[in-house]
């Protein structure tokens, strides 16, 4: 069975006209993006590079939450998220 992961996103207006995208559970990815069109892709973007910041440092990957009432979701392919959770299963065994 192929895994897949579905990080929750929020999205917010600043006030000088940019939509802010976080995720809850994981603090490093933010997007500072111009323009509404752009969110998902830009978010996309930022959660990804957080996971591969994750991988790199040898730090476990925060399993992803179920989403909040008005929370979108990125979706992590299902070939990266079966290695995300292989990477967080040898940690473990390495930690032991």
């Amino acid at each position: 069975m192929a895994n897949t992961m579905f990080y929750p996103f929020e999205v917010q207006l600043d006030t000088d006209g940019h939509w802010l995208v976080q995720f809850p559970d994981i603090p490093e990815p933010t997007a500072v993006v111009d323009t509404e069109t752009e969110v998902r892709r830009q978010a996309g973007a930022a959660l990804e590079a957080a996971l591969a910041r994750y991988v790199e440092g040898h730090r476990a990957v925060p399993i992803p939450s179920l989403p909040q009432l008005g929370q979108d979701t990125i979706a992590v392919a299902p070939g990266i998220a079966t290695r995300l959770l292989r990477h967080n299963e040898t940690l473990v065994h390495t930690i032991r």
